[in-house]
């Protein structure tokens, strides 16, 4: 009797988007071998600050929706599996001029997916929400299916299940580069080489490093976190994550913490430059970026208080056009790349790892839309600060 071996599989990375590919390649067959430069659930990359939104209603729902709607039954799959709480239903919201995108498109979007979701005014905001300040001319949607995503938790979680359905986990061994040879995909690592049936790269802001010719740019995204004077009204079952636009110094991303006693702000605003290499990345947290922080609360978030109790910086891969670069390298799907996601990483990364176990069996995945491809015309669309200001780190 004779057995076929299972294809082997080396990912660089056991971040976001490595930990969830790890996870789905081990489950369903895959001999999976991961690389990681530090260890599971790290605080250096862009899954730091310890939470993240998650949001159904997606103002870009013409281009993601098929990969929120996977990614959000993906999150019970994990808990289910793991027995970790790690995606708590808490709302969202959605704060700006009625014409903005990010109302308008999740409007359509809710609209299309048949998606519930309630328009609220200053009047119905302040009866159920008081927590925020509308200003002259602005609504809110409200997506009840939103929530709040243990980032750390999720990726330990995912990384855990890998484990368990048998993958191979080399930490604190950082890769120095991937080739591609006439035997399968080598991977070169700081402690030697070794070449495996494919290889998917998915080391987040550190894949700059391995993929010098695609056009990401690493930048730092900036956090504070603010203590509040009722913490009945900022417990998370009542005070949803809100992505506001009320203009290019006033627009933000916020979320409460689980426990309800403090919020945590990402401000969106033109405060750091391009980080050629993220290791020489600067964590030191700047009086004026502190300064931006204070500015919104006082004028948007009545009850917080505006000096904030802690700050943290972490970077995160942008591409010019705000899409991530997903797809194998050549038809063979023998690399596998997975980079830039441009703030549309976190929420979404179980289903890019399915997608990407999709792209090693049979080279493309129905669930990845033409905007992610890897080999599309990167000409810019918009710029990178643009991307910064319009993202969703928090």
């Amino acid at each position: 009797m004779t057995t076929t071996a299972r294809p082997r599989v080396g990912i660089v990375g056991l971040g976001t988007i490595g930990s969830m590919t790890a996870w789905q390649a081990a489950a369903r067959g895959f001999d999976v071998t991961v690389f990681e430069s530090f260890w599971p659930g790290h605080n250096e990359g862009a899954a730091a600050g310890g939470t993240r939104m998650f949001r159904r209603v997606y103002a870009e729902g013409a281009t993601y929706g098929p990969l929120v709607d996977e990614a959000w039954r993906m999150w019970r799959e994990l808990e289910y599996a793991t027995g970790e709480d790690i995606l708590f239903r808490t709302g969202g919201l959605s704060i700006g001029p009625a014409n903005h995108p990010v109302l308008s498109g999740g409007l359509a979007d809710a609209q299309d997916r048949g998606l519930p979701y309630e328009i609220l005014d200053a009047e119905a905001l302040a009866a159920r929400y008081p927590q925020h300040r509308l200003l002259p001319g602005e609504l809110a949607l409200f997506d009840p299916e939103a929530g709040v995503l243990r980032s750390n938790v999720a990726v330990a979680a995912a990384t855990a299940e890998a484990r368990r359905l048998g993958a191979t986990l080399r930490l604190n061994e950082t890769v120095l580069a991937v080739e591609d040879t006439a035997t399968g995909a080598r991977i070169v690592s700081e402690n030697g080489s070794e070449t495996f049936d494919h290889v998917v790269i998915a080391g987040g802001p550190w894949a700059q490093n391995l993929l010098p010719d695609l056009p990401l740019e690493t930048r730092a995204i900036f956090h504070t976190w603010h203590l509040v004077n009722n913490r009945q009204l900022l417990r998370p079952e009542r005070f949803p994550i809100t992505l506001r636009r009320s203009g290019p110094d006033l627009s933000y991303g916020l979320m409460s913490a689980l426990d309800g006693s403090r919020i945590k702000l990402a401000p969106h605003f033109d405060y750091a430059r391009g980080i050629d290499d993220v290791a020489e990345l600067d964590r030191h947290v700047r009086h004026e970026w502190q300064r931006v922080s204070i500015e919104l609360v006082e004028k948007l978030l009545p009850g917080v208080e505006p000096g904030p109790v802690e700050a943290g910086i972490f970077p995160e891969s942008f591409s010019p056009d705000g899409h991530a670069a997903v797809g194998p390298v050549d038809p063979s799907a023998r690399i596998v790349v997975l980079a830039g996601f441009s703030g549309h990483g976190f929420k979404l990364a179980p289903a890019f790892g399915r997608a990407a176990v999709d792209v090693l069996e049979t080279g493309s995945s129905a669930l990845l839309p033409s905007e992610v491809d890897l080999h599309r015309d990167y000409r810019a669309q918009v710029s990178i600060r643009d991307l910064v200001l319009n993202s969703e780190p928090a």
